[in-house]
Parts: C-alpha cells; sequence; structure tokens
C-alpha cells in the first residue's frame, strides 16, 4: 500500500508539473514575447497618422495590436495599413487613419409664397400686406464619414418638414387716376438691379385697334384697360403679380389673350401710334416679389 501510495504521489507532481508547463506556454503565446520583453530584443514601430508620427520601441514578434495599447487609441473602424495580427518582427512603418460614421442635421429655411389680391382702394402699383410669409423649417439628416477629422462620404439619408412655410398675401393698388398719372407712376420705378427676369417676346395693343379681342376697356378677369395693366399666361404669370418691364414700366399681370401663351406678354398702350412705335420686341421681365 506504501509503494501504490508514492507512486500515486509520483503520477500527481508529474501531472501537476504538466499542467503548469502548459498553461504557461499557453500563457506565452497568447500574450506574446512582450510579457517578459526584458528578455527578448527590441525593434521600431512608426505609426503615421493625420496630424503626428509616432515611433516606440516595441519586443520582437508582439503583434501590432498589443504594440498599439496604451499608445494609441484604436476602435473597429478605424484603417490600419497592416493586419493588427501582425506580428512585429523588425523596424515597421504603419499608417493608421482615424475613421468614424455619424449622422448630421441640417435645418433649411424653406421659402414662403406670395399670393398677389387686387385692392381698389390702393394707388396704381401700391402693395400693402395683408398677412406677412413665415418661412417654413426643414430637416435634412446626413450620413458622413469621416476620415481623420475630414468629410470623404456624405449620403443624405432622411429629409422631413418640422415647420410650413407660411404664404404671404399682398394687396396690389389697381386704383387708376388719369392716364397721365398711370403711366408716370409705372414709368417711374427704376429697372430692378436683379439677374433674375424673364426673356419674353411682347407686343403691343391699344384699345382703338380693331384686333383686340371682346371689350377692348376691360380685361379678361374684369380689370379697367390700362396703361400698366397687361396680358400674361397665367400658367407662367399669376394674375395680380406685379411686374416690371424693360422700355415700359410698372405693370400688373391682369389679362390674357387666345395668342398670349407661354413667355409672351401683350403690353397697354393708349394710342394706336405708340402701339406702332413699341410694335414687336424681346424684352426682360422682372417680377416684384
Amino acid at each position: 500500500m506504501r509503494d501504490l501510495g508514492k507512486k500515486f504521489l509520483k503520477v500527481g507532481i508529474v501531472g501537476f508539473l504538466l499542467a503548469f508547463y502548459l498553461l504557461s506556454l499557453q500563457s506565452y503565446w497568447e500574450k506574446g514575447p512582450e510579457v517578459e520583453s526584458g528578455n527578448y530584443p527590441k525593434t521600431s514601430l512608426t505609426v503615421k497618422m493625420h496630424n503626428k508620427v509616432l515611433s516606440f520601441e516595441v519586443p520582437k514578434g508582439i503583434s501590432l495590436r498589443k504594440a498599439l495599447e496604451g499608445k494609441v487609441g484604436l476602435s473597429p473602424s478605424d484603417f490600419l495599413s497592416l493586419s493588427p495580427t501582425t506580428p512585429i518582427e523588425e523596424d515597421t512603418t504603419v499608417v493608421l487613419k482615424k475613421i468614424e460614421e455619424k449622422v448630421t442635421v441640417e435645418r433649411v429655411e424653406i421659402p414662403f409664397s406670395k399670393t398677389f389680391v387686387p385692392a381698389s382702394y390702393l394707388p396704381f402699383g401700391k402693395r400693402e400686406v395683408l398677412q406677412p410669409g413665415l418661412p417654413g423649417i426643414k430637416e435634412i439628416y446626413f450620413r458622413e464619414k469621416v476620415e481623420d477629422g475630414q468629410v470623404v462620404e456624405r449620403e443624405k439619408v432622411e429629409e422631413k418638414v418640422v415647420q410650413e412655410p407660411l404664404g404671404q398675401i399682398e394687396a396690389v393698388g389697381i386704383l387708376f387716376g388719369s392716364p397721365e398719372d398711370t403711366v408716370a407712376v409705372s414709368l417711374s420705378y427704376p429697372p430692378p438691379n436683379s439677374d433674375d427676369f424673364l426673356v419674353m417676346e411682347a407686343t403691343a395693343y391699344c384699345p382703338l385697334v380693331s384686333e383686340t379681342d371682346g371689350n377692348p376697356w376691360r380685361t379678361s378677369i374684369g380689370l379697367t384697360s390700362s396703361y400698366g395693366i397687361v396680358a400674361v399666361d397665367p400658367t407662367v404669370i399669376p394674375y395680380y403679380t406685379p411686374l416690371y418691364i424693360e422700355g415700359y414700366g410698372y405693370a400688373i399681370a391682369g389679362d390674357t389673350g387666345g395668342a398670349i401663351k407661354g413667355n409672351r406678354i401683350d403690353l397697354f398702350f393708349y394710342t394706336a401710334e405708340e402701339t406702332r412705335r413699341f410694335g414687336r420686341r424681346m424684352v426682360k421681365v422682372w417680377i416684384l416679389d
């Protein structure tokens, strides 16, 4: 029995030593030579980043990931020019790009529309705001990829209106004075400086000319024909829109006609001579909004 006990004791000791050796060997391969780095030769690792370069010594054979621990913070999305598991056996240079993906939002103003209504109590060409407009607000969401602090990819993923715009309503004066006063008011407006204009084909008409459609002194929407009341295609320029017309002056879109389609406009004159003198020409038309 004593011999059997000794045998079991020997077997137990051998097993314990073997298990200890295997555990030590496993720890060695998992942690790498850096565990006892003082006993191993070292090499140099250089990390090039967007705004700096780091160089330091590491034990030979250490993995790149282990070598960077405590030196450079890594995230799963970051780019390394070498695999993180690469063993560093000799002087090595690696490029690191910090990459981040995020969602950003932009708030954009939505312009409000303008609606014009006739006002017989206002002098010709004058305007009065009946309901002030209010811009709307739209939020646009973007998915961005940021590389070393710079946006390298940007994709719109969603947009939504968080505040609808409120349209502005303006009254436009149609109270006419004498023909001379009306023409004077119209021509008193200087041409706009804006480059935002329409180029339209303009023709002249006079209520005394027989070709005039219908009642020559009444427009298609019920206004009294007068200098500054011009015929338009309402799908291009809505009725009651205030205009400035090159070579004619201030005007209001207040009539239409069978031949007035698209970018065409017909201008009222009091006499056949004025009509003949103006004729047909291309003009710039500013929408005064």
